[in-house]
This record gives structure tokens, sequence and C-alpha cells, in this order.
């Protein structure tokens, strides 16, 4: 089964393991929350807490270029949701997992669209991790 294959949650929930992983391996401790809230792990960034929150991208309909849902969203407890946008006072950063590339990028709040996000992959590599952080 590949990605597409996924489920929505699953998919997401890979992600955050791989996101998690690759900043580990990069020689950052990670810590989750034991609460839902608005970012998805805790990165320890030389000392620096930065609250991440860990989005999952998709290939666009124009070529070479990565999509990603920007939004959050709140469940009723049933099938429903309400998409809310995130603010700098619950996030520091977000972490973009590209399953195409198999490739994480680093956004600092400010540097992240509050909808959505549209780039070509050749405009993500100065924030892969590995060149960011």
């Amino acid at each position: 089964m590949d990605d597409t294959e996924l489920s929505p949650n699953r998919a997401g929930a890979v992600s955050e393991q791989v996101v998690a992983a690759r900043l580990l391996r990069a020689g950052f401790n990670v810590s989750e929350p034991r609460v839902p809230c608005q970012y998805d792990v805790i990165v320890d960034l030389d000392g620096e807490l930065t609250k991440t929150q860990i989005k999952r991208g998709f290939a666009d309909s124009r070529p070479e270029t990565l999509r990603v849902n920007m939004m959050g969203s709140i469940h009723d407890g049933g099938t429903s949701y309400e998409s809310v946008t995130y603010d700098s006072a619950h996030v520091d950063a977000f972490a973009v997992h590209d399953p195409i590339n198999e490739e994480v990028y680093w956004l600092w709040f400010d540097e992240a669209p509050t909808t959505e996000l549209r780039r070509k992959y050749n405009s993500l590599l100065a924030h892969t991790i590995d060149r960011k952080l």
C-alpha cells in the first residue's frame, strides 16, 4: 500500500512519524503533548523549545509543485469539523512532510502562508531541515 491509499488520518500520522524521525536523526529532541493542542510536537532547537505543527504535502495540479493545506480543524466528536487558522501564540513553526520526494521542509510561522502553500519543489530546497536548522 502506498501513501495515496491511506486514509487522511493515517497519512497524517505517518507524516508526523517521518518528521519526528528526521528531526531526531538531525540531533534534535522531540516531545509530544499529552493532550490535543494546536501543535503536534515540541522541538528542542539548542535550548529553544519550538511548538511545531506538522503538515503533509500533496502533488499539485501544476507540474513540480507541492500543495499543503496549512489550516487545522476542530472536530465536533462526530463526522463534521470546522477549519481554523493557526496563530503565533500557539505555533512557532511548521514542518512539512513531502511524501513525493521524501523530504521534510521547515517554515517559521512568519514564513508560512495562512491557508495554503503552493510552491515549486526547487524553491523549497532552502527550507529542508538539513539546510534550515
